[in-house]
């Protein structure tokens, strides 16, 4: 059983109280820097965001990689 009252369970959950008026906040889905338009966990599931994401990493690691996405996000536009 939980020390906290319905209201505070509520809020410590993300829920909203019987009154409905609660907040309800959702995570913002992190875009992919690679394909624009697209969330960030569609090649991996456990990545979290760009900032964890093993692809965006290599890509913007290496100099080859990195001119050749930006010439082709270049020209996407």
């Amino acid at each position: 059983m939980s020390d906290l009252s319905e209201p505070e369970a509520a809020i410590a959950t993300g829920g909203s109280d019987k009154s409905g008026v609660g907040p309800r906040r959702s995570r913002p889905e992190a875009q992919c820097p690679l394909r624009p338009g697209d969330i960030c966990n569609l090649c991996q599931l456990d990545v979290t965001g760009p900032q964890d994401c093993g692809l965006v990493y290599l890509v913007m690691s290496d100099p080859d990689l990195r001119a050749e996405w930006g010439e082709r996000r270049r020209v996407g536009r």
